[in-house]
């Protein structure tokens, strides 16, 4: 009963700890599409007004 209960502890903070890695890549990624896409259109009305 305690080993299942140490289990299901260690495999829930296992679980939380791989969310907040795949959260925090996700809004890396989403982070640097955004610049990406801001650096973008600020050329582009660069372009337009020479």
């Amino acid at each position: 009963m305690v080993a299942n209960a140490v289990l299901l502890v260690g495999v829930n903070l296992s679980g939380v700890f791989v969310r907040v890695l795949t959260e925090r890549a996700q809004r890396k990624a989403f982070l640097q599409a955004r610049n990406c896409i801001q650096q973008r259109l600020q050329l582009e009305d660069e372009n337009e007004k020479q």
